[in-house]
């Protein structure tokens, strides 16, 4: 439906970005990169759509 948002994309959003969260507190640096990386990249994209 147009005009309504999907509940089910907020619900993963959530859920993904409390796993990147998590990583980033976590012992291993490898997996506090990996979460910065994608963090970075994320708020690329939120800027990206945010400019159209």
């Amino acid at each position: 439906m147009v005009g309504r948002p999907n509940n089910w994309r907020y619900c993963i959003i959530y859920l993904v970005l409390n796993l990147v969260v998590d990583a980033l507190s976590h012992e291993d640096a490898n997996v506090r990169t990996a979460a910065c990386i994608c963090l970075r990249s994320v708020s690329h994209s939120i800027k990206v759509c945010n400019m159209r």
